[in-house]
């Protein structure tokens, strides 16, 4: 779980990167986009330590190392391209852990965040296919 924490932590940053740096013509519907894909991905974060990481162990994850890692992995001047790999990145992840008994007492949390992200990503593909034309 700590690389889908990592993961939702790099999408949210990119996309919050990507915000402040909208303009031009499409800038608020972008601007809003952006918004909309980091909105949630904190609360799936809190959730994913609390309900699984706590639950199963009690002991909290070392937010520095956390922080470190996402730090290294989030793009310094990133594109909508890099968000959009991020995001498949990430569902690709939580499909695998889906997929191990383990976590299948986290199915609907897995599910809810990879809903969010392919919610995410179809309107994301929408802005790169009108920049394109």
């Amino acid at each position: 779980m700590k690389d889908l924490i990592i993961n939702l932590e790099v999408i949210r940053i990119t996309a919050k990167q990507l915000h402040y740096s909208e303009s031009g013509e499409a800038f608020y519907a972008n601007h809003l986009l952006m918004d909309r894909i980091a909105e949630h991905l904190s609360d799936f974060v809190d959730e994913i330590i609390e309900a699984s990481i706590l639950a199963d162990t009690g002991n909290p994850p070392i937010l520095a190392d956390l922080y470190s890692e996402i730090a290294y992995k989030t793009p310094k001047t990133p594109s909508k391209s890099d968000l959009k790999d991020l995001i498949l990145t990430t569902i690709y992840l939580i499909d695998d852990l889906a997929k191990q008994d383990r976590f299948q007492g986290d199915f609907d949390l897995l599910g809810r965040i990879s809903n969010n992200l392919r919610s995410s990503l179809g309107l994301l593909n929408r802005v790169l296919a009108g920049s394109e034309s």
